[in-house]
């Protein structure tokens, strides 16, 4: 599996990092616990592949792959290639426990420890790995 983007933030307010985790087909966000670098909560940001039309998430676990979406999960914003490291940004709540990662200018993923499950503009269908993206707990989180 290629690697691609690894890229990272930290809060001084909470101790946290967010990290953009990249591979040849997808891309994740993730919220680390405080103090440690160790992921408690993530998103898939976007996915470097067409979704294909089916995905066996149990059998790319076993086999030590990171999920991605299939089509029937997969939002017409899912794909992005296109990428270097000065397109993406993060953003952090006021009290550092959520963080977005910024896309160009907008943002595409967020996971809050307020929130089981993480949220992307790269996701139609709610699913067990990541939400779609919702502007309300946006709002609600960062005061846009």
């Amino acid at each position: 599996m290629a690697e691609g983007l690894f890229l990272h933030s930290h809060s001084s307010v909470s101790d946290r990092f967010a990290i953009l985790d990249e591979t040849d087909q997808v891309a994740f966000l993730y919220l680390t616990q405080k103090g440690s670098q160790q992921p408690m909560r993530d998103a898939i940001a976007y996915m470097r592949v067409q979704p294909p039309k089916e995905v066996d998430w149990k059998a790319m676990a076993e086999n030590g792959n990171p999920p991605i979406l299939s089509e029937e999960f997969a939002s017409d914003q899912a794909v992005i290639t296109d990428v270097e490291e000065s397109s993406f940004s993060f953003e952090w709540s006021a009290d550092g426990n959520s963080a977005v990662l910024v896309f160009r200018g907008d943002p595409i993923a967020l996971v809050a420890e307020s929130e089981q499950i993480g949220f992307s503009k790269a996701v139609a269908t709610p699913n067990k790995l990541t939400n779609p993206w919702d502007q309300d707990v946006y709002r609600k989180l960062f005061g846009r």
